[in-house]
């Protein structure tokens, strides 16, 4: 049985442990680690608990500990023996670290209520938020903050963890569940907090008032949890956004309502418009609608019938091509409306303009983008890799196959390349490892292999294809592309209506430019897939009638699948729009959007296969501006 070790009366002042309460004139005893009070008998000379069990029960909740049955010095243990052991109890404080160090009480309270209520102290009322001084009285940037409910603790945790205090902080705060172990690092210091004996009543009166001010009764008359039927929105809008247009906070309630409103009987809708991750609180009437939207919040976002889409023009003909896309899309009258974000491969690294850009994407879903630059030998990095490796969009796929009215080296090509797009060789880890000598890592790793071996493999059943080829350089690379191969081998097990072989990259090339007819779907790792949807562009007229996509878990972003920038025809008018056209009809068929997406494509393919208008990469002389004023006659 645990029982605490108090320290002697002699010891009183030399241990931080222990209070004088000058109300009382008592010695009260703060247990580190359960955070148990007790209040020394100076007739008896013993230690008793300083409050009730029902009150113990209460402090036990708050701190998230057990509390075994046991004996207090001088005090015979008054529970059941038959009561079994203590229920464990839920957790529901945080722990806060990386805080100004001039942050006061209110502005704690303001901040984390955005969560969930704040326990109220038992005597004074007033919100538990304990601030952590150092043994001179300064803030040490730490702090625990109390929840009334379990649930308020995870909440903190996921939105409020790695945020920023205040909008004008250089540093982010981190916010954790408390345990045991941020209790004891502050247990020495000095609580300048009078403490007194508490009446039950008074206690229960509180959890009482509680009770009422957070619990409700539905329809079958059972308390609801609230938390159950909170669901929270990330990334619905930006600071910027609210910056330009504050009406959004009047038309942003009232559009998320609207939306969720299809998905079952909305209570409330909140917008915390100081929130730099655009949080919405929307609650539901019920848990299962509650569960529909956070389903439902995975996809893209549809508002009043309209989509909302992130284009991303490029650098290169990007800018004229996506001009045709709106032009055509307009004509169509799609319900589709872009963000736009002139993003450019030659903006320094660390321009604003990209994270603006990666928020939108992470808002809406889904994006459609032209090809942005990436300097040779010098500069940053590829921006292409950067947003699919920051949205984890593992999947590229590009459909090359031969389109009526173009001509082509040969006849009757139809596959479609599936390319593993987050690490291989474009991994970006290089290094110098002595002058004149370059190591450059190529990362391949099992879960990633599986999961776009069955990509592939699920892409085939869904669009009735027969055989995947697994691309690889097993043979040298033993270890790297021997364990790609291995692992797309045993996805293929998992597939027994669909045909698979395999085959090594270079003999592919050769494969490909010779009897490109024997492949249906290829699946390979990144840079053999840059590498293969090039040939795949050239054996069917071109990179500008390629359309490609790239998918992940949460986001897809849709872009030429022969990813060339054409810098050298820029502002020239002349450029082929078909393959971003092309990628968003694929983008539209994602959104399903089939029917704008069937009427766009067949205005491209009845446009590509007349001779009255081409553009030179096709053997013609027509402009950009002329192709897109014939799709649009197409329509």
């Amino acid at each position: 049985m645990y029982t605490p070790k108090f320290p002697k009366p002699s010891e009183f002042a030399a241990d931080t442990r222990v209070q004088l309460v000058e109300e009382t004139g008592h010695y009260i005893f703060t247990d580190p680690s359960d955070g148990g009070e007790y209040e020394y008998d100076e007739a008896k000379g013993a230690w008793f608990p300083m409050w009730n069990e029902s009150l113990v029960e209460q402090q036990q909740s708050i701190y998230g500990t057990e509390q075994d049955d046991g004996v207090v010095e001088g005090q015979e243990s008054t529970k059941r023996k038959n009561k079994g052991s203590a229920k464990k109890k839920e957790n529901t404080s945080v722990y806060v670290s990386g805080l100004p160090l001039d942050t006061t009480d209110e502005e704690m309270v303001a901040f984390f209520s955005q969560c969930g209520t704040i326990m109220p102290d038992i005597v004074t009322n007033k919100p538990r938020v304990k601030l952590y001084r150092d043994g001179s009285g300064e803030l040490k940037g730490d702090a625990l903050v109390t929840y009334y409910k379990a649930p308020s603790v995870q909440l903190a945790v996921d939105i409020l963890d790695d945020s920023r205090f205040r909008p004008t902080d250089s540093t982010n705060i981190q916010v954790q569940e408390a345990t045991f172990e941020n209790k004891a690092e502050h247990s020495g210091e000095a609580d300048k907090t009078k403490r007194v004996r508490v009446d039950s009543k008074l206690v229960q009166k509180r959890l009482n008032q509680l009770e009422k001010k957070l619990d409700w009764v539905d329809d079958a008359g059972e308390v609801a949890d609230r938390h159950k039927r909170t669901v929270i929105l990330k990334h619905m809008f930006t600071l910027k956004e609210l910056e330009e247009d504050i009406t959004m906070l009047l038309d942003l309630p009232e559009d998320v309502r609207a939306e969720c409103e299809k998905l079952g009987k909305v209570t409330s809708v909140k917008v915390y418009d100081l929130s730099e991750d655009g949080v919405i609180a929307v609650k539901f009437k019920d848990e299962l609608s509650a569960k529909a939207c956070v389903q439902d919040s995975i996809g893209p976002k549809c508002y009043g019938g309209t989509y909302t889409v992130t284009l991303i023009p490029g650098d290169g003909i990007g800018q004229e091509t996506a001009a045709s896309v709106k032009a055509v899309f307009d004509a169509a009258k799609v319900p589709v409306q872009f963000e736009q974000f002139d993003l450019s491969g030659f903006t320094p690294e660390n321009d604003k303009l990209m994270q603006e850009a990666l928020a939108s994407l992470r808002r809406n879903k889904v994006g459609l983008k032209g090809i942005l630059y990436t300097p040779i030998r010098q500069g940053h990095s590829s921006f292409n890799v950067a947003m699919r490796k920051e949205l984890d969009i593992y999947a590229a796929v590009a459909h090359c196959k031969n389109m009526a009215g173009v001509e082509a080296r040969h006849k009757n090509v139809d596959f479609v390349i599936i390319r593993e797009n987050t690490e291989g060789e474009y991994s970006g880890l290089e290094h110098q490892s002595f002058p004149g000598v370059v190591e450059s890592l190529k990362i391949i790793t099992r879960p990633k292999t599986e999961r776009i071996a069955r990509y592939a493999f699920d892409y085939a059943l869904r669009h009735g294809r027969k055989r995947v080829t697994i691309v690889h350089k097993a043979n040298i690379m033993k270890l790297a592309d021997g364990l790609f191969l291995n692992t797309c081998r045993a996805v293929a097990k998992e597939y027994p209506s669909i045909q698979y072989n395999d085959m090594i990259v270079d003999n592919t090339a050769m494969q490909l430019v010779s009897k490109p007819q024997q492949f249906d779907v290829m699946v390979m790792p990144n840079l053999y897939g840059s590498i293969v949807s090039n040939i795949g562009a050239g054996l069917i007229g071109g990179p500008g009638i390629v359309p490609g996509a790239n998918y992940g878990r949460e986001f897809a972003i849709f872009e030429p699948g022969s990813r060339h920038v054409a810098k050298d025809i820029q502002g020239r008018n002349t450029a082929n729009p078909s393959s971003l056209i092309l990628s968003s009809v694929m983008m539209l068929r994602h959104l399903q959007l089939t029917e704008h997406a069937d009427l766009i494509e067949n205005a491209v393919n009845k446009t590509l296969s007349s001779d009255s208008v081409k553009t030179p990469d096709l053997g013609g002389s027509n402009s950009t501006t002329d192709f897109t004023k014939a799709i649009i006659r197409n329509l």
